[in-house]
């Protein structure tokens, strides 16, 4: 976290605002499963200011929830409400129903920015933002699914179109510490990801003439993509920035959610689960099933509906989830990811074993060579 001792006072107010904006904001409310727990338990959907404080990056501005009391009671008009029971999302501001209305609400100042080093912190990106647009509501920090690093780049909403626009067009923004910039709006940067992935391009490299057909190596129509999975996930702090122990989530996440399946496919082996595999940075997750053809059919079993059906979904722990057949070239991408995993899973097993017969094998014949000459003495 930033050195937050050396803020004056009224700087370190405007954090707290800007900070408990974030958690009762539309985008954040609607994912943050913790937040929607404890608004749901509480008469009045008061969140105390000891739960309050249970926040790092709250607790790193002030620990102290007079203090915290005090400035949020400064702000006239927000999206929160405070009061000595602690602090609420405003009753006369209607949080969206899902994720999907939530990105519509805000698709026309929502944008795209990269070029910022892997080690850059959220209060600088903040600061770069909002100097060169206006004010910002949430940002998202994108990183890397495997080890968490961040990727550079960021998805940010401003409160206004206005700064948006401003944002994308300021030439001051066009470079941060010296690196030149990438922005444009995020619907933009979907729409060229989405046509780059139809045409294979995600790799970023030309598939090769002689690359060997996997056809006969894969299970087709065995894999479910399902999004809509950001509840199960607490944000943690500050648009995105701390991780929240999001491996340890996963991994648990994956754990009940298989345990889950298997009790409703406890009787049918065309439907048994192979695999669950988790993106929650993406608000996506794939689970691979063992059988052909067995993933239309399971989710026909869960739901009830016919996978073609796109108002079909699967309620899960009273979070709805949207389901599609992973087919095509999407099917035989994640395929050749799986297969190329294995390839050098048994390559790096079968090397070491290599290694250890050699070993093996000069001691033993050392052994023997040595019986043998003893026997001539």
């Amino acid at each position: 976290f930033a050195n937050y001792c050396m803020m004056t006072s009224e700087d370190v107010e405007t954090k707290i605002v800007k900070q408990v904006e974030y958690y009762f904001g539309d985008i954040n409310l609607v994912k943050d499963r913790f937040m929607k727990e404890k608004i749901q338990s509480t008469e009045g959907g008061w969140i105390s200011f000891d739960n309050m404080l249970q926040f790092k990056r709250l607790a790193a501005l002030s620990d102290s929830a007079e203090v915290i009391k005090s400035a949020l009671e400064k702000v006239n008009d927000s999206v929160f409400e405070v009061s000595d029971q602690g602090v609420r999302r405003h009753p006369d501001k209607p949080v969206p129903e899902n994720m999907k209305q939530a990105n519509e609400k805000y698709a026309d100042r929502a944008v795209y920015a990269k070029g910022f080093s892997r080690s850059e912190t959220l209060d600088n990106i903040i600061q770069y933002l909002e100097a060169n647009g206006g004010k910002t509501i949430n940002i998202f920090m994108r990183r890397f699914p495997k080890d968490r690093t961040f990727k550079g780049s960021v998805f940010a909403i401003f409160q206004e179109k206005e700064d948006a626009e401003k944002f994308l067009s300021n030439d001051a923004g066009a470079k941060y510490k010296g690196q030149s910039m990438l922005r444009k709006w995020q619907s933009v940067y979907e729409a060229e990801k989405a046509e780059e992935y139809s045409h294979g391009k995600q790799q970023q490299k030309p598939k090769q003439s002689g690359e060997p057909d996997i056809t006969s190596q894969i299970t087709t129509g065995a894999i479910l993509k399902m999004k809509g999975i950001c509840p199960f996930f607490k944000s943690d702090d500050a648009n995105g920035d701390a991780e929240n122990n999001s491996h340890v989530q996963e991994q648990s996440f994956v754990k009940k959610f298989k345990e889950w399946l298997a009790s409703h496919f406890q009787d049918d082996s065309e439907c048994e689960v192979s695999w669950v595999e988790v993106h929650s940075s993406e608000d996506f997750l794939f689970v691979r099933f063992k059988q052909k053809d067995s993933a239309g059919k399971a989710w026909q079993k869960l739901t009830g509906k016919d996978i073609s059906d796109e108002e079909s979904r699967l309620t899960y722990e009273e979070v709805p989830l949207a389901g599609s057949l992973v087919t095509g070239d999407e099917e035989k991408d994640y395929w050749r990811k799986i297969l190329n995993l294995k390839k050098k899973r048994f390559d790096s097993n079968r090397g070491g074993q290599r290694g250890q017969k050699r070993q093996f094998g000069r001691f033993k014949g050392g052994q023997v060579k040595r019986a043998r000459i003893e026997e001539t003495k």
